[in-house]
């Protein structure tokens, strides 16, 4: 739907949001961008659809929004002159601020790879409609900004359909947490190489 949109676009998301995850708005943003209309976007920390608990929205963030709303209506609807947003606005919680940058992830950033490295593969038996997991421990210390994507050589052992969850964990030493506590799945039913897309940090 996004090639049939001409207008202006001030697109607002949040990264705890469990009804459209935020790498429907990072689409919908780059096809708005291709297509060569203005738009911008602002990811805020709560969880408009949200499930269970999320967080609830900081006093910063709610300035922000309130401040870009007004701005980028006043500059559309009044012509008050240019707006005071940056192409890309996202929420950093360790800092409580809104980071600006001109794409997402910004340009600034490196794509890296990590291999997983492993000598023989792994193989996981598990009862019918029971689960397991099976974790990947990076111990290098990094800062991840963007949309993770993962590779693999899957082959389902059993009968039926396999499903496949995949989240990245923040592990310190107080615990590990799911980081935005959202996680990607996809179905199997045969041996298939996946490239999936996992939540956006």
């Amino acid at each position: 739907f996004a090639d049939q949109i001409d207008t202006p676009t001030l697109l607002y998301q949040e990264w705890y949001d469990r009804l459209f995850p935020v790498n429907e708005a990072l689409r919908t943003f780059g096809s708005l961008q291709a297509n060569g209309v203005e738009a911008k976007l602002v990811i805020g920390n709560g969880g408009v659809h949200g499930f269970g608990q999320v967080p609830s929205p900081p006093q910063t963030q709610q300035q922000f929004l309130r401040q870009a709303v007004l701005s980028w209506m006043g500059r559309h609807l009044k012509d008050t002159g240019p707006d005071s947003l940056a192409t890309v606005n996202y929420y950093d919680a360790n800092n409580d601020e809104f980071v600006e940058a001109d794409a997402f992830p910004p340009q600034s950033t490196t794509e890296t790879t990590f291999s997983l490295g492993l000598q023989d593969e792994p193989e996981l038996q598990v009862p019918e409609n029971e689960q397991t997991s099976f974790e990947f421990t990076f111990e290098q210390r990094s800062e991840i900004v963007g949309v993770p994507i993962i590779e693999m050589a899957v082959t389902p052992l059993g009968d039926g359909p396999t499903r496949l969850a995949v989240g990245l964990q923040r592990v310190t030493d107080s615990g590990t947490e799911t980081i935005q506590e959202q996680v990607s799945a996809v179905e199997l039913s045969s041996q298939t190489e996946i490239e999936l897309e996992l939540h956006a940090v």
